[in-house]
């Protein structure tokens, strides 16, 4: 599961390391391609907190195209305790203090 805030422009690249990739989330009205050696850019914004759900739109392998994708949007400030609990990577975890999470909410509340 992929989780992304909701009502933020998110910006995503993508690229893929073997053969052509390409997710296709309906509900969110995209399809991201992933090519080897070339990196993509798309842009994205969630409208709505839930799941949505989709599939790789590619044969690209065997059992890829049972590949289903998930991405949970999440309110911001929901986004940002499940980013400090389990997004960032451990090596993160030390630098990050509680009063910066804080600053990211205020950040946040701030611009909405």
């Amino acid at each position: 599961t992929l989780v992304l805030p909701t009502h933020l422009n998110i910006s995503l690249i993508t690229n893929s390391y073997d053969v052509v990739h390409s997710w296709y989330i309906p509900s969110l009205g995209i399809k991201l391609d992933c090519v080897p050696g070339r990196s993509t850019h798309h842009t994205l914004y969630l409208d709505y907190v839930g799941l949505y759900y989709g599939q790789c739109a590619e044969i690209c392998g065997r059992y890829h195209h049972h590949m289903p994708i998930r991405i949970a949007g999440l309110p911001f400030e929901h986004f940002a305790i499940w980013w400090q609990i389990k997004g960032h990577p451990k090596f993160l975890k030390n630098k990050i203090k509680k009063e910066n999470f804080q600053n990211i909410i205020n950040i946040q509340q701030k611009y909405t």
